[in-house]
Parts: structure tokens; sequence; C-alpha cells
């Protein structure tokens, strides 16, 4: 059923018949993923400052 379904869908991409086009995610998930990986780095630049500036809450464990 899953290989049916996914040969489905690569034929309406090739036919263009699909509802989202193959170039929508080739171009939503990378913008994800860089969304989600700026935010992890944004949270350790914002730690580490005041890990160094007021020595708390650092990226140390917790436990």
């Amino acid at each position: 059923m899953t290989i049916w379904l996914l040969g489905n869908t690569v034929s309406q991409w090739l036919y263009g018949t699909h509802l989202h086009p193959l170039s929508s995610y080739l171009t939503v998930w990378p913008l994800l993923l860089g969304v989600a990986v700026g935010a992890d780095v944004g949270e350790a630049v914002v730690r580490i400052s005041i890990d160094r500036s007021l020595d708390r809450f650092g990226l140390r464990p917790l436990v």
C-alpha cells in the first residue's frame, strides 16, 4: 500500500497534477530546518553570554 501511494505521488509530481508540487517541499523543508537550527544557535549564544557575564545558566548539565 505504501509503495503504491508513493508511486502514485511520484507520478502526480511528474505530470504536475499533485496538490503540493515537489518544488514546494524542496523550498519549505530547508527553511524549517534553518529556523530550527537558528533557534538552537541563538539559545546557545544567549546562554553562553549570560554564563560569561553573570556566571549563571551556562551550558553545564542541569542535573
